[in-house]
C-alpha cells in the first residue's frame, strides 16, 4: 500500500474513534435527560393527584354547606 493510503486510513481510524467518543457522550446525556423527564413526570402525576383530592374535598364541603344553608 502506498504511503497516502496508509495515512488516509490512519486519519479515518482517528475520526471513527472521535465519533465513538462523541456517541458515548451523547448516550450519557440522553440518559440524564430521560432521568430528569421521568422525575418531572412523577412530580406532575403527584400534583395532578393532589389537585384531584383537593377538588373532591372542596366539592364535598360545598355540597355540605349548601345543604346546611338550604341553597
Amino acid at each position: 500500500m502506498s504511503e497516502n493510503v496508509v495515512r488516509d486510513l490512519g486519519r479515518l481510524d482517528a475520526d471513527v474513534m472521535n465519533i465513538k467518543s462523541d456517541l458515548d457522550e451523547l448516550r450519557s446525556d440522553v440518559k440524564a435527560i430521560r432521568t430528569t423527564l421521568d422525575q418531572a413526570n412523577g412530580g406532575f402525576k403527584m400534583l395532578l393527584g393532589a389537585s384531584t383530592l383537593a377538588g373532591a374535598i372542596a366539592g364535598s364541603v360545598a355540597t355540605a354547606l349548601s345543604k346546611k344553608i338550604g341553597l
